[in-house]
């Protein structure tokens, strides 16, 4: 006799909500002078079962009812949905199961809902939630779980919503949850605040949404957050000071985003940060103490970025840094003392540029870099190289990283097959040598090449075509080495059996 009664109950609870809308939509009551015309319940698209005493729904209750797009099960008294009881509900957009006592909700309630796209659960009893439960549900944008007893949140529970754009968790019990991954969504903001009521969060994951810019205040109230992923959004800008307040954050990914500058101030007060990742983003331009306050950073990466200089200062402050990616940028040089003060840095990563020659003064850090990656750059190969070609003989796995691009002569070879010979410059600027007399009279000249090793004496003599030339001896002391100045002598005819004398000779 119950069983009849509920069912029953139930009928005429459909009779008296469901409006008759098999066009416009509109909700018929019954009174004493009319009556709501018969309709077949499997053309219902709107059932209201609020506000009444239902404690429980069983499975295949609604399986007859393959049309319904909004259900209102608010305000009753269900503590519990078996899995199951939502399906053959394919067209269902709107749930309501707000203001009831749901304590629990098991995983694959809410599978098989492919339209669901509104999710009511808030002011319940609901402890914790499991991974899987939101699964299978690709519209749902909106989730609301305020105003319940939510203690822990299992890792990965809002995966895999990749329309999700509103969750709510205020007004909970969320002081153990350690992990809340939302990635994968459709999240475009983060409103200050949003997340302030969890105090224990010690991971958030927000990567591969479409986050555009972080605001101050966006953390707050996090000061355990020990990771922050924001990897793959649409972030442009990051206002200075939004990272602050979080005193234990050690990893931060802002990789493949839309970040065009560092300022100052962007990453202060982030006193245990060990790992800033800023790869795959548009930087052209890093600001002396954008990375100031750092006092614990090791692993740093720049690459895959627009970066043309590094002005001197940027990384001085960086004492514990031990990996820097600055690989794949457009560096066309890099100044002396650029990497100053990294006594501690294992690894340096500069390939993928535009570098044609290091600074001088740049060869003793390098040289004490055990990880230095410097190949794919249009290394010029002259006399600005030679420095580096005589730093570098004892260390072959960095010199034969560099591949010649200029001179012409040279282009492909490795560094490490150039005779330190060849390493030459060629100044435009410089006259050729001229032997012919216009007037008559003969001239001689001496060509000399500078270098800092040892002196040399170079005698030349020459006579005009009449005759009537003179003799001219012209005796300079070159600071060139023998063997390279007489290599470049010996070519032109006008030297050919030329001898060096012995040192400091003597002439007349």
């Amino acid at each position: 006799m119950g069983r009849k009664l509920r069912h029953l109950l139930i009928l005429l609870l459909i009779i008296l909500e469901e409006p008759n809308m098999p066009e416009g939509g509109y909700f018929c009551a019954p009174s004493l002078h009319s009556k709501c015309p018969n309709m077949p319940f499997q053309q219902l698209s709107r059932l209201n079962l609020a506000s009444n005493q239902i404690t429980n729904i069983r499975i295949g209750t609604f399986s007859n009812l393959p049309k319904i797009s909004h259900l209102y099960l608010n305000y009753n008294k269900i503590t519990s949905i078996q899995a199951g009881t939502l399906s053959k509900l394919p067209k269902l957009s709107m749930l309501y199961l707000n203001s009831n006592n749901i304590k629990s909700i098991q995983v694959g309630t809410f599978s098989n809902l492919p339209k669901l796209s509104h999710l009511y659960l808030n002011s319940n009893k609901i402890t914790s939630i499991q991974a899987g439960t939101f699964s299978k549900l690709p519209w749902l944008g909106f989730l609301n779980l305020d105003s319940n007893n939510i203690n822990s949140i299992q890792d990965g529970t809002f995966s895999n919503l990749p329309r999700l754009t509103s969750l709510h968790l205020n007004s909970n019990n969320l002081t153990s949850i350690h992990i809340l991954v939302l990635n994968s969504n459709k999240i475009t903001s983060i409103q200050a605040g949003a997340i302030s009521n969890i105090p224990y969060l010690v991971r958030l994951v927000l990567s591969f949404n479409q986050i555009s810019s972080v605001q101050v205040g966006t953390f707050s109230n996090t000061s355990h957050l020990d990771c922050l992923n924001l990897t793959a959004n649409q972030i442009s800008s990051i206002q200075v000071g939004a990272f602050s307040n979080l005193p234990n954050l050690a990893r931060l990914y802002l990789d493949s985003n839309n970040i065009t500058s560092i300022h100052v101030g962007t990453f202060s007060n982030l006193p245990q940060l060990f790992v800033l990742n800023l790869a795959s983003n548009q930087i052209s331009s890093i600001q002396v103490g954008g990375f100031s306050n750092l006092p614990k950073l090791e692993l740093l990466y720049l690459n895959s970025n627009n970066i043309i200089s590094i002005q001197v200062g940027t990384f001085s402050h960086l004492h514990c840094l031990k990996s820097l990616h600055i690989n794949s940028n457009n560096l066309s040089n890099i100044q002396s003392g650029t990497f100053s003060n990294l006594t501690l840095l294992q690894n340096l990563y500069l390939q993928s540029n535009q570098l044609t020659v290091l600074p001088m003064s740049a060869n003793d850090i390098l040289v004490s870099i055990p990880g230095l990656c410097i190949d794919n750059n249009p290394w010029q190969c002259d006399c600005n190289i030679a420095p580096f070609w005589q730093t570098m003989i004892k260390f072959p796995k960095v010199l034969k990283q560099i591949t010649c691009t200029q001179p012409a002569n040279l282009s492909g070879r490795k560094l490490k097959d150039v005779n330190p010979k060849d390493l030459i410059c060629k100044d435009p600027t410089k006259s050729k040598p001229n032997c012919n007399n216009q007037t008559g009279q003969g001239q001689s000249q001496a060509i000399a090449e500078s270098n800092t090793n040892t002196t040399a004496t170079v005698v030349t003599s020459g006579h005009d075509q009449t005759e009537q030339g003179q003799s001219q001896a012209i005796i300079e002391s070159l600071n060139a080495p023998r063997s390279a100045l007489l290599a470049a002598l010996r070519p032109n005819p006008m030297y050919e059996g030329l001898k060096i004398p012995p040192k400091h000779p003597t002439s007349t």
